[in-house]
């Protein structure tokens, strides 16, 4: 006989959550992102103010951040990307509650791991290799919140056995790659081509404690909800906003789709949805 399902999960407090995503902000002129989209380098700040103040009068309970505030292009300004990152802050601090942040590429074109943790207040965990590693989860109500590192192994801004795992994935899937590169390009078509370099995967240290999480919130009778920079479903975004591993890390939250309600995600510059076994997955 199979096991009899589990038990529904009970009906828990309504949160009221401020998300953003991408905001990419630079002091520059307007221009066009690598795909050709328009992009408002110096506008973005402002949104950035006006969605804090959206989140402070809705008093939400707190407010995620997925990644990517700050644009690559800053890397290049006279004064460096710092007082960029600063402005950031000092904008998103209109919302007085507790922010939630992940990171994203861009956040690595400018700045090393240990900058961004201490610039924004990711807590990066340290794994045995001595890598930093920004995965972590809070409980709020009921919830468990899961903020995942999509860029675990990658090329940007890693050396040693994580880098060279993720460059020996990108040799085998892209023959356009060339080692060290961060803008090669896509593979010809179809999911592959979102082996490129300025994406990520998901290391098995990681992929162990996601997977602890979740049995924990299942024991404790608790919903999760997954953040990470990258979306995780391939009917929410194009293949090239993909993590290398999303198959593997989308299986293991269905195993869990007893808990699992909704990922939440930014890095395809354009809104996504889908419900797939009973999980949400949303692109901002």
């Amino acid at each position: 006989m199979s096991a009899p399902p589990p038990p529904p999960l009970p009906l828990l407090p309504l949160l009221r959550i401020g998300i953003i995503a991408d905001v990419q902000h630079a002091p520059i002129d307007d221009g066009f992102s690598y795909s050709g989209t328009p992009r408002y380098y110096r506008h973005s700040l402002s949104a950035a103010s006006s969605a804090a103040r959206k989140f402070q009068e809705a008093e939400c309970d707190f407010a995620i951040d997925l990644g990517d505030v700050i644009d690559g292009q800053c890397k290049n300004l006279p004064g460096g990307p710092g007082p960029v990152l600063d402005s950031i802050s000092e904008t998103l601090s209109e919302y007085k509650g507790e922010w939630f942040h992940t990171y994203g590429n861009h956040e690595m074109y400018c700045f090393d791991r240990q900058t961004i943790g201490e610039r924004l207040g990711v807590p990066f965990v340290t794994e045995e290799t001595g890598d930093l590693v920004a995965y972590y989860s809070v409980q709020k109500s009921g919830y468990r919140f899961v903020f995942l590192d999509n860029y675990d192994e990658t090329v940007l801004s890693r050396s040693g056995p994580k880098a060279a795992a993720a460059s020996s994935v990108l040799s085998s899937k892209n023959p356009n790659y060339a080692s060290g590169s961060i803008n090669s390009p896509y593979p010809s078509s179809g999911l592959n081509r979102r082996f490129v370099a300025f994406n990520g995967g998901v290391g098995p240290s990681q992929m162990s404690w996601l997977r602890s999480q979740l049995s924990l919130s299942r024991s404790l009778g608790e919903s999760v909800v997954v953040s990470s920079h990258q979306p995780l479903h391939p009917s929410t975004t194009p293949p090239i906003c993909l993590p290398f591993n999303y198959g593997e890390v989308l299986k293991l939250l269905r195993e869990y789709s007893d808990v699992v309600v909704m990922t939440l995600a930014g890095h395809a510059h354009k809104g996504g949805y889908v419900e797939s076994r009973g999980i949400h997955h949303i692109v901002d």
